[in-house]
């Protein structure tokens, strides 16, 4: 029967090979990862243009597209989030956790702002149409609802792992000082503990 490895066994032997690995991807990682997140949303800008807030068609539209256009850069945010919390780097896992935090409002904010519109545009659509615009609508509704939670569960996620990379980095700080700290010295030597 084979002995199972230790714990620090385990975690040196995953935290060692992946890390060096993984830290020689880091920057080119964040830049793609980075990018790949903002293109969508710049194709998705320029779709939208010119931006006419007072239209209702127009946010009719623009809520409709963004629903169907989010789902990559929040599949891209989560390999951002993991290439992160892989390298320890709680800065990065921080920006994630709050980029998602404010796309958790902002979906929050477009569902109950579609809805509304919905109502509205009702009065406009013909009656031959009216099936596939309440089938377009409601998976609209569905796309921002499910995008909310999604952001909403990693927003969480990555502010705990950020409290707990903060707690891991400074207890890596207090036990470096204090093995300086134990470190023989010249006065350290000569004293004896009582009973020695």
């Amino acid at each position: 029967m084979c002995a199972r490895p230790s714990n620090s066994a385990t975690i040196k032997m995953t935290a060692i090979v992946p890390v060096d690995l993984l830290r020689r991807v880091r920057t080119p990682g964040y830049v793609i990862l980075g990018v790949s997140t903002l293109l969508p949303l710049f194709d998705f800008a320029m779709s939208v243009m010119p931006v006419r807030m007072d239209s209702v068609a127009w946010r009719f539209g623009a809520f409709g597209l963004i629903a169907g256009a989010i789902a990559a850069p929040l599949l891209i945010l989560l390999f951002l989030y993991v290439l992160a919390l892989l390298l320890g780097d709680r800065k990065v896992v921080k920006t994630v956790g709050i980029v998602c935090a404010i796309l958790t409002v902002f979906f929050i904010v477009a569902a109950g702002a579609f809805a509304l519109d919905t109502l509205q545009m009702k009065a406009r659509v013909q009656a031959t149409a009216m099936n596939r615009f309440y089938l377009a609508s409601a998976q609209a509704m569905l796309k921002l609802a499910i995008s909310g939670v999604c952001s909403g569960v990693l927003a969480v996620s990555a502010f705990r792992r950020s409290r707990e990379l903060t707690g891991a980095t400074s207890r890596g700080e207090r036990a470096r000082s204090s093995a300086m700290n134990l470190r023989p010295s010249g006065s350290q030597k000569s004293i004896e503990r009582p009973g020695e």
